[in-house]
């Protein structure tokens, strides 16, 4: 912590507090997470230890950066130095419009669809290898200072099998296949935005009761209240008409969701392969955390605990397409 000063605390999480940090080097403000690893399972930290692997190994324009990460073995914590983004998350966006009953610009929500999908590419396949729900709620869509989108990844999520245990904030946003079979996959994460997407367009939560039993039975029937097609676009309805589709199988993929006209990548920003094209994502190591720190950093998470699951990184190489170094010397990696 010596490179850094605390400006003041954020918030509370579950796990520990998250307070905004100075670096002292150029000033910057950053946020601080601590995570207290002695309440986490054995699993739970080898998830840690996994989910801080991808973080600090990918870079990606709307994923949050995690910059620096460091261990206390004998008070048992885990310190992650992340971007700040100051202008708060989407949550707080919708209900700013809602006090001011006001809706929020379509022409914003396709942005926002657009950025979250691309950032929810590159977790894709790290999240197909994963038992954890890792759903996606409006709190996790957080804005930068330029207001582009910055998914925040890192969760620790319940198992698919306690989903029950999760609070209403993101129990709600689950899809009817994680309900019924604890079945993960991209659809599922695709049914989650599409229930922010209604929010965002309503300004009201999905689906909301005084029981998660009752919440649970209307997300599987995909019983839903509400009408927005008078204030948006066909095109806009459609989308997510379809995103909330209860069978998986006739629900859009992020890929077909993205070869929307609406959300039509410019060519220079596509790579093609066969009859296929591919948005052109940079991904490298973060440079503020050299890999030798930081494998030390997961030797140290890896000992608090006697058995902690570990899996490769194959994920990340499964995830590209190929490699071009051909850009500044550094590697460009372009997502399938």
């Amino acid at each position: 912590m010596d490179k850094y000063e605390k400006v003041y605390p954020i918030a509370k999480g579950s796990l520990g507090p998250i307070t905004k940090i100075r670096r002292k080097k150029d000033k910057e403000i950053l946020v601080c997470k601590e995570i207290d690893v002695g309440m986490l399972t054995n699993e739970q930290i080898g998830s840690l230890v996994e989910e801080l692997e991808f973080l600090a190994n990918t870079r990606h324009p709307h994923l949050i950066e995690c910059l620096d990460v460091w261990s206390d073995l004998k008070a048992k914590k885990v310190f992650i130095v992340m971007e700040y983004c100051e202008k708060g998350n989407l949550h707080e966006l919708i209900n700013d419009y809602k006090i001011e009953n006001t809706r929020i610009p379509e022409e914003f929500i396709w942005k926002v669809l657009k950025q979250v999908l691309l950032g929810m590419q590159v977790c894709k396949s790290y999240e197909q290898n994963s038992s954890k729900t890792h759903a996606l709620t409006p709190k996790k869509i957080l804005f930068d200072g330029l207001k582009q989108v910055k998914l925040a990844y890192l969760c620790l999520e319940k198992d698919l099998e306690q989903a029950l245990d999760l609070p209403l904030n993101i129990f709600a946003y689950l899809s009817p296949e994680i309900l019924t079979n604890s079945q993960n996959s991209e659809k599922a994460k695709v049914w989650s935005l599409g229930c922010i997407l209604y929010e965002m367009v309503t300004l009201d939560r999905l689906f909301n009761d005084d029981t998660l039993e009752k919440i649970a039975e209307k997300i599987c029937k995909g019983n839903f209240e509400g009408t927005f097609e008078e204030h948006y676009s066909d095109e806009l309805c459609k989308v997510i008409k379809l995103m909330l589709n209860v069978n998986p199988e006739l629900r859009p993929s992020i890929s077909e969701i993205l070869s929307h006209s609406k959300l039509s990548i410019c060519a220079k920003n596509t790579i093609s392969s066969g009859n296929n094209d591919y948005p052109a994502i940079e991904v490298g190591f973060v440079e503020s955390t050299p890999i030798e720190t930081y494998e030390d950093i997961v030797q140290d998470i890896s000992e608090l605990s006697l058995d902690v699951p570990r899996r490769s990184s194959e994920f990340l190489r499964d995830s590209f397409l190929f490699m071009d170094y051909s850009m500044n010397q550094k590697p460009v990696l372009y997502l399938r």
